[in-house]
């Protein structure tokens, strides 16, 4: 607001009210440098007046400025000028203070020019400035960076916690749409797959995620198919007993895309069916389906804060960001994903108790229903239910309490029943 920022506009308009043409690469990088600290400046000054339209048309005014080399300086010269200087820093720095004060009419008229410019780039932004559903899900078809410039504000970690809420049918529409990359298909498939088999959703229902998922874990086609094929709940507790990346969220952070030809090959993977022992809670069997907490990580990931330093520091700040915080909280509760809610779904799917405590409880009372088994094929598959059963309890999900009564259970009917097995002498302990 110093009287100087006006003045200063006024006189930059001369060098910022047409395109710059290839000619700007013949000048000196302290002619460039400069150029774009006025136009980036020019875009700042805007913002902090109010004049939001007149910083969008700088945007707008250079369609071609993430092509310019706008500094290349010697050592010495890095000293008195910045080592490097890109446009795509100050479209995400002007959406970021759009974003923070609520201004989403003008944000969208900014991504709009943005994206003219960088047109594989920013999805981010378009996942949280979409008007529906479909369009957040942006974030989900990127796969390959085309250029650093481009790969700037692709993250797509809102989108991905905002996936863990929507329906299965929406779930379903995202896993057989072809612009998502394979690996979010595939997560978002056996997540459908899971919450049919628990639910006790119809048979042509648990068929026709049963093929989806089929399709997308081409090597785990078998082991679906198989264990859905006679729709009976023993081969469906069975088959998730040995799968424990079958969970009721997607969990999008864990895709992998496996067709990136960009991806670090030094990335380590880890099978469906192997244990990862690092990650109870969220890459084992399942924890409590709980939408509030998938809403707190939206907030947690969405929300814009200025980050604070030694220059920029002080008790009132909490005070200070509070209001924009507030308005960005309205915003995002507002954001089209919360209108495909099933709230009924929900419901449902919030009744069901976390995997260690689903599978044991289920294996338990169906060999306590029954005889002890008798022929072999019957002995192997019960006493491996219950090994199984036992496992879940020390490598599920442990932050929803202990899980020692059901599995002490399991651990005992084990070895009372089927001592004799490789399956239980596989099993020395239980878990709390």
């Amino acid at each position: 607001m110093d009287p100087l920022a006006t003045d200063i506009l006024k006189d930059a308009h001369i060098w910022l009210n047409s395109p710059w043409d290839s000619k700007l690469d013949s000048e000196t990088p302290e002619f460039r440098s400069w150029l774009f600290t006025l136009w980036e400046n020019s875009i700042r000054i805007n913002l902090g007046q109010g004049k939001v339209q007149e910083a969008i048309n700088l945007i707008i005014g250079q369609p071609n400025i993430s092509q310019f080399n706008f500094s290349n300086f010697n050592s010495d010269d890095r000293v008195f000028f910045p080592p490097h200087s890109k446009a795509v820093y100050s479209f995400e720095n002007m959406l970021r203070w759009l974003a923070y004060t609520g201004d989403i009419p003008h944000a969208r008229i900014a991504l709009d020019a943005i994206i003219k410019i960088h047109p594989r780039g920013f999805y981010k932004w378009r996942s949280l400035l979409a008007t529906d559903f479909w369009e957040a899900s942006t974030p989900g078809t990127y796969n390959k960076i085309e250029s650093w410039e481009d790969g700037l504000s692709n993250d797509a970690t809102v989108w991905r916690a905002m996936v863990d809420e929507i329906p299965t049918e929406s779930l379903y529409y995202l896993a057989t749409n072809p612009d998502l990359t394979l690996g979010n298909r595939a997560l978002i498939s056996r997540a459908i797959l899971t919450r049919a088999l628990i639910l006790n959703l119809n048979e042509d229902e648990i068929d026709r995620y049963a093929a989806l998922a089929a399709k997308l874990n081409p090597n785990l086609r078998e082991e679906i198919l198989s264990s859905t094929s006679r729709h009976d709940k023993s081969d469906y507790v069975t088959f998730l007993l040995k799968l424990p990346r079958f969970r009721l969220s997607p969990n999008l952070d864990y895709a992998v895309e496996v067709d990136n030809a960009v991806a670090n090959p030094k990335t380590p993977t880890i099978a469906p069916d192997a244990i990862d022992a690092y990650n109870h809670n969220d890459n084992n069997w399942w924890c409590k389906y709980n939408s509030e907490n998938i809403w707190n990580k939206v907030l947690r990931r969405a929300i814009i804060t200025p980050t604070s330093s030694k220059l920029f520091s002080s008790p009132e700040l909490p005070v200070e960001f509070s209001p924009y915080i507030e308005i960005q909280k309205v915003f995002l509760s507002n954001h089209p994903y919360h209108s495909i809610l099933d709230t009924k779904e929900i419901t449902e799917l919030e009744k069901v108790s976390s995997g260690p405590q689903f599978l044991s409880e289920y294996v338990i009372k169906n060999e306590l229903a029954k005889p002890i088994a008798s022929t072999p094929e019957e002995i192997n598959l019960r006493a491996s239910d219950l090994y199984r059963a036992v496992r879940t309890t020390r490598y599920g999900c442990n932050q929803n309490g202990p899980h020692g009564q059901y599995s002490k259970k399991a651990f005992e009917l084990i070895h009372s029943r089927y001592e004799d097995t490789p399956w239980a002498k596989a099993t020395p302990y239980w878990f709390n």
